[in-house]
């Protein structure tokens, strides 16, 4: 869970630690993260990629959406002390499944970056 203009909103962390030096980053390791938002279809950022369905994961209590538009590159020390102040609050994982449907989103949507489609094609569990 991650404070977004007042408001906590569920991230998954959809990579393992990795090296993204070659794509400009710094040398510390790195993760992506994702954003779940509910739907709202007069949202801009309303992306049908990959709907979540209520109770796909516990904190889901309502048809959701992954927004790929918003992912993000974290350093994995900020995420670690973030999560020490509290400011960060864990939940839990989501299910194997349901991570191989928002990775193959990731892949499919419009709405991803092309570097983080190749550092999750680099990075995609077997």
């Amino acid at each position: 869970m991650r404070d977004v203009g007042g408001k906590l909103h569920l991230f998954f962390v959809l990579t393992n630690p990795t090296d993204v030096t070659s794509y400009g980053y710094s040398s510390a390791l790195k993760v992506l993260s994702v954003n779940i938002s509910s739907i709202n279809p007069n949202n801009p950022l309303y992306d049908k990629t990959c709907v979540i369905q209520a109770g796909e994961h516990p904190f889901i209590v309502k048809e959701s959406y992954v927004v790929y538009s918003k992912m993000m590159i974290d350093d994995v020390a900020t995420i670690q002390r973030l999560l020490e102040l509290g400011v960060f609050v864990p939940r839990e994982p989501c299910s194997t499944a349901l991570l191989k449907r928002i990775l193959q989103g990731a892949l499919d949507s419009d709405r991803t970056r092309q570097e983080f489609q190749n550092i999750i094609r680099e990075n995609m569990p077997e």
